[in-house]
């Protein structure tokens, strides 16, 4: 995932990556230029569906 948020966000596509934070800190997805939305670990997966719909609402 890593690899490919890298190259997408160097050929200037806006990349959000929407995963838990620890994967964040594990991948660091940022430092290649995507964006990080936490997505929750759990059971339930309305949460996980519900925690990134503002931020791409002008996807």
């Amino acid at each position: 995932m890593r690899s490919l948020a890298a190259g997408l966000a160097a050929r200037g596509v806006r990349v959000t990556v929407c995963a838990p934070h620890p994967l964040e800190t594990a991948y660091d997805f940022t430092s290649v230029g995507a964006r990080h939305i936490h997505i929750p670990r759990g059971s339930d997966p309305r949460l996980a569906r519900r925690a990134p719909q503002p931020s791409c609402a002008d996807a």
